[in-house]
């Protein structure tokens, strides 16, 4: 049996283009690796929520180089205050189609 990742493996052709998504966690790890392969489908937008600006400088400039926009949204995710900021902001802007909360 052959290693394949989890989007190659889906049976359903998935369309991107117009999703916006939002991935927290995603400047390291399996968060970075989830991000990387959703932004391989061109996502319409994706939100970079991490705890550091540095490191969601860097995802943004790697979404970058792969065509995709993005929008960070710095928030510590174990604070209830800064959920509750973050997910203001992001309903704000109007459109969001996948959460990976990694």
């Amino acid at each position: 049996m052959t290693s394949t990742s989890f989007m190659e493996s889906t049976a359903l052709e998935i369309t991107m283009s117009w999703k916006t998504v939002l991935v927290t966690g995603c400047t390291s790890g399996i968060g970075e690796a989830l991000a990387l392969q959703l932004a391989d489908h061109k996502p319409k937008k994706m939100w970079i929520v991490a705890r550091s600006q540095r490191k969601a400088d860097s995802m943004q400039a790697t979404l970058k180089t792969k065509g995709v926009e993005s929008q960070i949204l710095l928030a510590n995710l174990d604070a209830p205050g800064e959920i509750l900021q973050a997910v203001q902001t992001v309903v704000a802007s109007g459109e969001l189609h996948l959460v990976v909360s990694n």
